[in-house]
């Protein structure tokens, strides 16, 4: 869900709030998926491959997550 800067201006600050925390918690989810991504290829459990193209989601999920920060933030 892509959230525009007109969209927040017409949010409550209850609910600016609440997607400020959920997207914290995204962010935490996210770093956890790339450690365990680089510790499943560190033990060799998935191919080179398999780990490149993880970590291209993960990079354009990360540019996502970061956006709505400073979205949210401002």
């Amino acid at each position: 869900m892509a959230i525009s800067t007109d969209e927040i201006s017409r949010m409550s600050e209850a609910e600016v709030i609440r997607l400020r925390n959920e997207n914290r918690m995204w962010s935490q989810t996210l770093r956890r998926a790339s450690q365990a991504l680089v510790n499943r290829r560190m033990a060799h459990e998935i191919s080179y491959e398999e780990y490149s193209a993880s970590r291209q989601v993960g990079r354009e999920d990360r540019a996502e997550c970061d956006r709505r920060a400073m979205i949210l933030s401002r």
